[in-house]
C-alpha cells in the first residue's frame, strides 16, 4: 500500500515537474531530444517553498507531510527513470490507526532538519528525528503537532520508512526514547 501511495503522489511530482522541464527547453533541442529519455541528458529540477503533501490510504488513514522547502530531481541515468526529493525542515503526522468506536487515533508525529525520498525505491530517510506517539480523541489527523503528552517520545540519529510486504515499515536506528507512565 506504501508503494501504491509513494506511487501515486511521485506520478503527480514527476508529471509537474516534467511539464515545468519541456516549458524550459527551447523547441528545437526539445524536438531533437528523443522523449523517453527526456532527462537522460537534461536532468530536471524543481524548487519548492512551504510544501504540503496529504496522503489518505484505501483504510482511511491520513498522512500530512510539510516542508519549508523541497528539491526535486528527476533523473534518467541508463533509461531507467529515478526521482530524488530533499524536503527541508520537514513536519509530519500519520494516522496509525483509528477507533470508529471510541472515536479515539493513534498518532505518530515527527520533525527532522531534512528528508529525502527516493523512487523507484520509495523509500524516504531523514536524520536527528524528533518522534513521538499520541492517543488523541477525534477522527481526524490534527492540523499540527498534536496537543497533550506523548505516551512515547525520543529522538533517533536515523528513520527510514520503507516498504515490507506491501505494507509501510518505520525504522528509527539509534532511538533513545522515553515511554510515559500512559504508555506503559
Amino acid at each position: 500500500m506504501f508503494a501504491r501511495i509513494a506511487s501515486c503522489a511521485v506520478i503527480v511530482w514527476l508529471g509537474c515537474a516534467a511539464a515545468l522541464w519541456q516549458l524550459r527547453l527551447p523547441p528545437a533541442e526539445e524536438a531533437a531530444m528523443p522523449k523517453k529519455h527526456l532527462f537522460a541528458k537534461h536532468p530536471a529540477r524543481q524548487v519548492r517553498r512551504g510544501v504540503q503533501k496529504d496522503i489518505w490510504t484505501a483504510d482511511g488513514l491520513h498522512f500530512r507531510l510539510k516542508s519549508e522547502d523541497s528539491v526535486l530531481a528527476l533523473q534518467q541515468p541508463r533509461g531507467k527513470f529515478r526521482a530524488v526529493e530533499t524536503l527541508g525542515n520537514l513536519e509530519c503526522c500519520l494516522q496509525e490507526a483509528v477507533d470508529r468506536n471510541a472515536r479515539t487515533q493513534q498518532v505518530r508525529y515527527l520533525t527532522a532538519p531534512k528528508g529525502t525520498y527516493t523512487f523507484p525505491e520509495h523509500k524516504f530517510v531523514a536524520d536527528e528525528v524528533h518522534l513521538s506517539f499520541y492517543q488523541l480523541p477525534g477522527l481526524e489527523l490534527p492540523p499540527g503537532k498534536p496537543t497533550g503528552e506523548p505516551f512515547v517520545s525520543g529522538i533517533a540519529e536515523e528513520v527510514v520508512f520503507s516498504e515490507v510486504d506491501h505494507a509501510p515499515h518505520l525504522n528509527a536506528h539509534h532511538l533513545k526514547a522515553k515511554v510515559t507512565s500512559d504508555g506503559l
